[in-house]
């Protein structure tokens, strides 16, 4: 085997699947540094030196449901830097998901505990992982740097087998689901529940791409407003119990797939409340 090819297959073997450095590789094969750069730069191949690499490919076909749910998350509350950075900066009881993300995506990269802007609030934990390629597609799929502010069609981009997931990931971060139980304003003495879910972004289009592909599921009471803060942004809610149990049973059909553990209880706890027919609909 000539040089040129030995250097080419030890590039994607070693440096990039073994994760080996030029001067490991050079040291390892006794190949002269001259030698290996040199060939390298003819062939035009790029050094890869990220401390924790990750799984470059990973978005490049949306074929399970793991995937959908982590773009729908990552539209929520992720950030993406012109840099090829992808950053999540969540509360500590929110680790599960930073978990899940990071086996999936950059299973050699660190939780980190963050003390964001000095901010008082709950402890706070972040993941970061640096992928031009990564950055590159969500670009592609309708990702900005912007995204709060900024429409976008990432919502047409995912498969329909998966839209459901990706909602999911959307509502881990950016939605909420309600279950409370209130007092009647009669003076009977009763109580009942009420339940409700929202969503709230900058963006007006994710939320009506997504009350669209609900309206389609038999959800089809959904609010659209929009508010003024420093920012305009917009909220999608539903306070019919029809709705928000529908919606629970939609988006937990199966519970062996992931999602965050705290939403999910809510869920159940919609669909248990509205079976049972001592509860106020």
């Amino acid at each position: 085997m000539e040089i040129k090819e030995k250097i080419k297959n030890l590039y994607q073997k070693e440096h990039i699947k073994n994760e080996l450095s030029y001067k490991q590789i050079q040291n390892k094969y006794n190949i002269p540094r001259g030698t290996w750069q040199y060939h390298i730069s003819k062939m035009n191949l790029k050094y890869d030196g990220r401390k924790f690499k990750c799984v470059d490919n990973y978005f490049n076909i949306i074929d399970n449901y793991k995937k959908a749910y982590i773009l729908g998350f990552l539209y929520a509350d992720g950030c993406i830097t012109k840099d090829g950075r992808v950053s999540i900066l969540l509360s500590q009881k929110d680790i599960e998901i930073l978990e899940f993300i990071k086996l999936e995506v950059c299973p050699n990269t660190k939780i980190v505990y963050s003390n964001y802007q000095n901010i008082k609030r709950s402890p706070q934990i972040k993941l970061r992982f640096s992928s031009k390629t990564i950055y590159n597609k969500l670009i592609e799929l309708g990702f900005s740097i912007n995204k709060t502010s900024e429409n976008s069609n990432i919502f047409t981009n995912i498969p329909n087998e998966y839209k459901l997931d990706f909602i999911k990931g959307y509502s881990d971060g950016d939605g909420n689901i309600r279950c409370q139980y209130r007092e009647s304003c009669r003076k009977d003495g009763k109580y009942y529940w009420t339940t409700s879910f929202s969503y709230v972004n900058g963006s007006i289009k994710i939320l009506q791409n997504i009350r669209d592909f609900l309206y389609k599921k038999g959800i089809n009471n959904g609010i659209m407003r929009s508010y003024k803060n420093k920012n305009l942004y917009y909220t999608l809610s539903y306070t019919k119990k029809i709705d928000t149990y529908n919606y629970c049973k939609l988006l937990y059909s199966d519970l062996n797939k992931f999602s965050l553990q705290r939403k999910k209880e809510l869920a159940l706890k919609v669909i248990k409340l509205y079976n049972n027919t001592e509860v106020t609909k």
